[in-house]
């Protein structure tokens, strides 16, 4: 229970230090308002570390075995997966992916309610592989340069003019 009230603290306090790296501006904006492509961008980004802080919260609970900081962790990167931010790319390849690291994490969730280091064990090698392939094809793909259209090296975008 007391690892639950550290991320309740910890969180926003990260979020606090990431605004806090940028000054605070008294007049009006200078720029003009950020494009959608750029919004999905900073969505993404927010996604991705609050999924990296359960990841590392996970790993904590794991090596002490703290059953419900597991469970929490788990649940929370279960509903995090489901986030519309979440869902960046329609492929059916990243759909897949996405449901292969929601089934693996619901499981690691069952696996601590049942105290079962083993499983958790094994089940979060699986959440962490589905993790790598993911971000590997991402980046193979080039989608994370081109967020929030879907792009594929096989099947490139049309180009302006072409």
């Amino acid at each position: 229970m007391h690892r639950r009230s550290c991320l309740y603290i910890a969180a926003p306090l990260i979020l606090l230090a990431g605004c806090a790296s940028e000054p605070a501006s008294t007049s009006a904006p200078a720029g003009p308002e950020p494009s959608a492509m750029e919004r999905s961008r900073v969505a993404m980004q927010n996604v991705m570390q609050t999924k990296l802080l359960h990841s590392r919260m996970l790993m904590e609970a794991i090596a002490l075995e703290d059953f419900d900081d597991i469970h929490f962790n788990a649940s929370e990167l279960s509903a995090l997966s489901r986030e519309t931010e979440w869902m960046v790319h329609t492929t059916d390849r990243y759909v897949v992916y996405s449901e292969r690291f929601r089934e693996a994490v619901d499981a690691l969730s069952d696996a601590a309610s049942a105290k079962d280091i083993e499983r958790v064990s094994t089940i979060y090698m699986t959440v962490t592989a589905s993790c790598l392939e993911c971000h590997t094809y991402l980046r193979q793909e080039g989608l994370t340069r081109d967020l929030p259209g879907v792009v594929s090296w096989a099947a490139p975008a049309p180009t302006p003019g072409g």
